[in-house]
């Protein structure tokens, strides 16, 4: 009876440890997927290219940088106009 519940136990806690990881796994690619790709733009912009969008619908802090990252481009993209002209 001891080593069936011991069996028992340790399939459970297996199994918890499984799950676990899974949903530690997903939660971490849902939440990194919005970074890379918002490094992947930011790594793009250069002072002869300044045609990036940052747009997004997105209400969170990856959403607010976003619009931040937009603003600066933006000012970037009129200084340069400014000193080109």
């Amino acid at each position: 009876l001891r080593r069936g519940v011991n069996r028992w136990l340790l399939l459970a806690l297996g199994l918890t440890l499984a799950v676990a990881l899974v949903a530690a796994a997903w939660l971490s690619a849902r939440i990194s997927r919005p970074l890379r790709e918002l490094a992947d733009k930011t790594s793009r912009i250069d002072l002869d290219r300044l045609d990036q969008s940052f747009e997004t619908d997105r209400h969170d802090e990856i959403g607010a940088l976003s619009r931040l990252l937009g603003a600066m481009t933006e000012r970037l993209r009129n200084s340069s106009a400014r000193l080109r002209a």
